[in-house]
């Protein structure tokens, strides 16, 4: 029977970097968890790291006319989706460096969808309607909470609703969906 120092159960943020730790310090380490395709959990996989890569290129995107109107010449030719999935899945698996997984891929396509509808009204379907509101698709969140960002003060909430609205993301709150009905139509 094979006896080890320190056994992690659960690959998600913490319990993965716990058991980088105590691998470092030479203890036999095991990490357990249900999924080898999801190590790191939710936030390094689906939400918190590639919501945050895929912002910062919204974000960039966003300053061009200020770069312009202060004499930087530059051109944008639109966003190549691809390519930001592949710096993405690179930045994640950097951040597992040292943890045995098998990449689960994201889910997106290569080219932007003209509409995209999110389910959800919490911190990752915020920032992926952000995401794809920057690039120009139609975006409408659907949540069944009576705001969005129910986990936060309400004042949070009410601004980025205000922000939602200039900015052209339909927002429906105290909703279901109770059909879907998907229409490729991409750009």
């Amino acid at each position: 029977m094979k006896q080890y120092e320190v056994v992690v159960l659960g690959a998600g943020p913490g319990g993965y970097q716990t058991a980088l730790e105590f691998g470092k310090l030479g203890a036999r380490t095991p990490l357990i968890d249900k999924s080898k395709e999801k190590v790191g959990g939710v936030c390094l996989n689906l939400g918190c790291v590639p919501t945050k890569n895929y912002l910062e290129s919204a974000v960039l995107v966003s300053r061009l006319e200020h770069f312009k109107s202060s004499g930087l010449r530059l051109d944008y030719n639109g966003l190549n989706l691809g390519t930001l999935k592949e710096k993405t899945s690179a930045l994640i698996t950097e951040i597992r460096g040292g943890v045995l997984w098998m990449k689960k891929p994201l889910r997106s396509t290569e080219r932007l969808l003209v509409s995209k509808a999110i389910v959800g009204a919490g911190a990752i379907a915020c920032e992926f309607a952000t995401f794809f509101n920057s690039f120009g698709a139609r975006t409408i969140i659907v949540g069944r909470s009576p705001r969005l960002l129910p986990n936060e003060d309400e004042d949070v909430s009410k601004a980025l609703a205000r922000v939602f609205k200039r900015s052209g993301v339909e927002v429906f709150t105290s909703a279901t969906v109770a059909q879907t009905k998907t229409e490729w139509n991409c750009r």
